[in-house]
């Protein structure tokens, strides 16, 4: 294993804490209205410090959604895939929705990462990680639909259409949940989530099946 210099451990840090407080300010005001400067300053270090560790506020937002998916295919990789095909599909639905009901504002910035993802302020090296991330959960999710369609369990629709079909309302879901109306209405998010996971289900499931 190898053995970092206290140059070494000072700049890691450092890193990580700007990330930290980039997150923070993120979800407090969103990316657009928060700037570098701003960053810095949350930070207690020179603007220059920044760009010392990354070129761009996307490119801290592209580490961030890549710290945040990792941390969600660590829950996903945990999943038992010898159980029958329907509790594999609760269990990584119960995945997404805990993870989104615990980390709802992160979630919500988590999904905004389409928006930046080919922005030319981020590496392509990123830009690879990121797409990665974000297609090893989507072809979990098809496996798993795809072995339901083979055992005659869920509906025989082509299973790229049902991860996007229940991938758009789980994200249509989330954003209502946080805004206008609903953000102050809807007192027990923990219910709407375990509905939302019932209605996927009962869509894809084929009737005598559920």
């Amino acid at each position: 294993m190898k053995k970092f210099s206290r140059k070494e451990k000072e700049f890691q840090s450092r890193e990580q804490e700007i990330l930290n407080n980039s997150l923070n300010l993120f979800l407090k005001y969103g990316m657009d209205k928060v700037s570098i400067e701003r960053i810095a300053v949350e930070t207690g270090v020179a603007k220059g410090t920044i760009y010392n560790h990354f070129k761009s506020k996307e490119e801290i937002f592209a580490h961030l959604f890549i710290m945040l998916s990792e941390r969600l295919i660590r829950r996903v990789q945990e999943l038992d895939e010898s159980l029958p095909v329907l509790n594999q599909l609760k269990d990584y639905l119960s995945i997404h929705i805990d993870f989104a009901f615990t980390n709802l504002k992160e979630y919500k910035l988590y999904m905004n990462f389409q928006h930046i993802l080919f922005n030319s302020n981020i590496t392509p090296e990123l830009q690879k990680i990121m797409n990665k991330n974000e297609q090893f959960l989507h072809k979990f999710a098809e496996k798993i639909m795809q072995k339901g369609i083979d055992e005659g369990i869920l509906k025989n629709m082509p299973v790229k259409n049902l991860v996007c079909i229940a991938d758009g309302v789980f994200a249509g879901v989330i954003n209502s949940s946080m805004n206008g109306y609903y953000s102050s209405t809807l007192k027990d998010k923990k219910e709407l989530f375990s509905c939302l996971g019932e209605i996927l289900m009962n869509g894809a499931v084929k009737k005598q099946n559920i």
